[in-house]
């Protein structure tokens, strides 16, 4: 009986319900980051200093550690799809064919881009060219020619500031947030032109479309007390802004600009005090340049990875009114900081390499 007793007190122990297992409770991230900002603001640091604490640690911390054989890895996926289509299609049913094809037709790529696809795929850059000799102040002159820039500056991928050569376009009398606003709302299509055929980035804030932007408040454009902080990007492809917009300004005459180099599009960029563009690299066709009509703004500059050994840490330089910066996006890894006082406003195209 006592062996009897001791079985059914193990059966009932095992009948016993189990606690279920609580929910682990959920990361609030926006107010853990908040706080993080707060507690560095209280100790001291200013908002640029959190800034390059906060991209240091979230974009830099792994950059030496070898990646190959996982992006190799990564690669083999869409590769095998790829040759899986090509050499096994005849077996697959009607159905299915026209499933893939349909994707395929839909689909400029297979895969989408985004950052770690860019940097998977991108070329190496020419460290030796870029940063031999070039020390840790970013290259500045006052004047140049096209000869001295396209030799030393375009073909090398190094960076470079042109102080003032600006400072007479009627952009810096004219261009303001307002200008922007009626410019697009009295020019017909405009905005719905560049919504549909260009880019606009909106670097983390609120405002996620053309029409968002011109909506905006007075109090916030004009940065009133207490405004809402904002940043954002945007090229036209409307020719009808196109022809307003390049009667304020000429492309600076020491980069090299072919033909086709007129139909490249304009990029304006624009925001109140604060981060700008966060740290990132650009996959475009050829390399740009920016001047700053409307306050000033700080450039920061990082090498790629296979340059760290040749090129220095980071590059710092700041752009005042009628300033041009021209930098390879393709080959640095670049922020901005808008400074206090004023909105910051800049236009910029792409130019010939060679």
């Amino acid at each position: 009986m006592a062996k009897d007793k001791g079985e059914t007190k193990a059966k009932a122990a095992k009948r016993e319900p189990v606690a279920e297992e609580q929910p682990s409770p959920k990361l609030d991230l926006d107010a853990e980051l908040q706080q993080i900002y707060d507690d560095a603001i209280n100790a001291g640091l200013t908002p640029a200093e959190v800034q390059d604490c906060f991209k240091a640690e979230m974009y830099f911390p792994k950059r030496r550690r070898p990646i190959g054989k996982w992006l190799a890895s990564a690669a083999v996926v869409p590769l095998a799809i790829l040759l899986y289509i090509f050499f096994y299609r005849a077996e697959l049913i009607d159905d299915q064919v026209e499933v893939v094809d349909a994707y395929l037709q839909d689909k400029q790529c297979l895969i989408e881009q985004n950052s770690f696809t860019m940097e998977m795929f991108r070329p190496l850059a020419k460290c030796e060219a870029m940063c031999k000799d070039l020390g840790d102040t970013f290259p500045k002159v006052d004047n140049i020619t096209l000869e001295d820039f396209m030799t030393n500056y375009a073909k090398t991928s190094r960076p470079l500031l042109v102080t003032g050569v600006a400072s007479k376009w009627p952009a810096l009398d004219v261009f303001s947030f307002k200008y922007f606003q009626e410019l697009h709302r009295n020019h017909s299509n405009a905005i719905r032109i560049n919504e549909e055929e260009c880019q606009f980035f909106n670097y983390g804030c609120n405002i996620t479309t053309l029409t968002e932007l011109f909506a905006m408040s007075d109090s916030r454009a004009n940065l009133e007390e207490g405004f809402e902080p904002w940043y954002i990007g945007w090229s036209n492809c409307a020719e009808n802004v196109k022809r307003k917009l390049r009667a304020q300004y000429t492309p600076p005459d020491f980069v090299k600009l072919t033909e086709e180099d007129s139909e490249n599009l304009d990029w304006m960029f624009m925001g109140s005090s604060g981060p700008g563009a966060f740290i990132h690299v650009d996959s475009v066709d050829k390399p740009s340049w920016q001047a700053q009509i409307v306050g000033s703004k700080t450039w920061s500059l990082y090498p790629m990875p296979e340059c760290e050994h040749l090129c220095p840490a980071k590059l710092d330089v700041k752009m005042t009114r009628g300033d041009i910066i021209l930098v390879d996006t393709n080959n640095w890894y670049h922020s901005t900081f808008i400074h206090p006082g004023e909105i910051s406003i800049t236009i910029g195209s792409e130019y010939s390499r060679e």
